[in-house]
């Protein structure tokens, strides 16, 4: 572990650059930022066991980003992360590999937060608005695809088991964009990080999932250079690179809805009174598939409670 004052003269070395990379408008200073991560090495013996050189890069790239260290804002954390390392070897002694595993260097990095890549994208991502929220399975909701907002309505009172989590973003040109994501898919990115157990997906779950998905969600949406850079160093930083694609992990094959289940939802809403093909569509949506044929046999359940909700919901309508 290091003393405070090995980290001043490379902090001090940033300080002279730092003006220079902070985005033109950004409402930070040198001299906060300076006392907000001094503050964070002086609580944290993980961070002083870092290299100097890392503190001041992860200040920089903060910086550059237009994020403050500012514990009230919650924009960026500084972290620290042991370096990567191979696997034992089949003739190497475990004396000899836990040597070389002790002398492994800690380095810090800046990870912006779900606030601050929220920021990031209102003030220098042309968005005008953005907005992620946690769905429990007893909330009312409809995912109608990438272009259009989803329905969403808040259960009160126990909201039970969480589902998923959506995002909703709002260019400048008017255009609206969304994204979805449920708990497996959240699982299978976690699981790709180079840090799954660690304090945010531990205590902070919820924000987990938001950052998960908003770091997808900008792999696809139009975005400005600064909010690319933003992600692909988070992807370097946080392990997870193209893995934060749920389409590119590598999946077990999973069984869909068969025919009878198919012709049973149909008929439910056939003599229900429904148009059969926009509510199949509607109900396909709301999974992330195009048909009901693509749906997992997992959610038959769950499909057909959607189905029921829609009748009782249209004859207390009626009645």
């Amino acid at each position: 572990m290091n003393d405070l004052a090995v980290f001043t003269p490379e902090i001090l070395k940033a300080g002279r650059r730092y003006s220079r990379l902070v985005p033109a408008g950004a409402d930070l200073s040198w001299a906060q930022e300076k006392l907000f991560v001094l503050g964070l090495l002086d609580k944290s013996d993980s961070l002083k066991a870092c290299t100097p050189e890392s503190i001041a890069d992860a200040v920089l790239q903060a910086g550059s980003m237009g994020l403050s260290f500012n514990p009230s804002l919650k924009q960026v954390y500084l972290i620290p992360r042991k370096e990567s390392f191979r696997r034992k070897g089949e003739n190497e002694s475990w004396t000899a590999f836990n040597k070389l595993r002790a002398n492994l260097r800690t380095y810090a990095y800046a990870s912006p937060s779900y606030l601050g890549m929220t920021h990031l994208c209102l003030s220098r991502g042309g968005f005008r608005a953005i907005e992620s929220q946690i769905v429990h399975e007893k909330d009312v909701f409809e995912y109608y695809g990438v272009g259009k907002e989803p329905l969403f309505k808040m259960a009160r009172g126990n909201r039970g088991a969480i589902e998923g989590v959506y995002i909703i973003g709002r260019l400048a040109t008017g255009e609206t964009l969304s994204d979805w994501m449920d708990v497996a898919t959240v699982e299978k990115i976690r699981a790709c990080s180079d840090a799954p157990d660690s304090l945010m997906w531990k205590e902070f779950y919820e924000e987990g999932m938001k950052k998960a998905i908003v770091r997808r969600s900008l792999k696809l949406w139009p975005k400005s250079q600064i909010v690319a850079e933003a992600v692909e160093y988070l992807n370097v930083h946080e392990g997870m690179g193209e893995t934060i694609d749920a389409d590119a992990i590598p999946e077990a094959p999973v069984d869909r809805l068969n025919k009878d289940q198919v012709l049973l939802i149909e008929s439910k809403l056939s003599d229900a009174g429904f148009s059969t093909d926009k509510w199949t569509s509607k109900i396909a949506q709301a999974y992330r598939e195009t048909v009901l044929a693509d749906i997992p046999s997992a959610e038959f359940e769950s499909v057909m409670a959607r189905v029921d909700k829609a009748i009782a919901a249209k004859q207390s309508k009626l009645s």
